[in-house]
């Protein structure tokens, strides 16, 4: 749970921070968390997808 945390912030940060570098203000900075939200829906619905792939639980007599 900690890695996929850690990997999550990560990826949105370096999203984030390769549409907005250092020093940016206004719309540069709107673009690029508009961008990282994105980044993060979509490891979301990837996720939600692949929850169903799960295994069903044993039910036990």
């Amino acid at each position: 749970m900690q890695l996929g945390t850690a990997l999550g912030t990560a990826t949105a940060s370096v999203v984030f921070l390769d549409h907005a570098p250092a020093g940016s203000h206004g719309t540069t900075v709107t673009d690029a968390f508009a961008g990282s939200v994105w980044c993060v829906v979509a490891a979301l619905a990837v996720k939600w997808a692949l929850m169903f792939r799960l295994p069903k639980p044993v039910k036990t007599a």
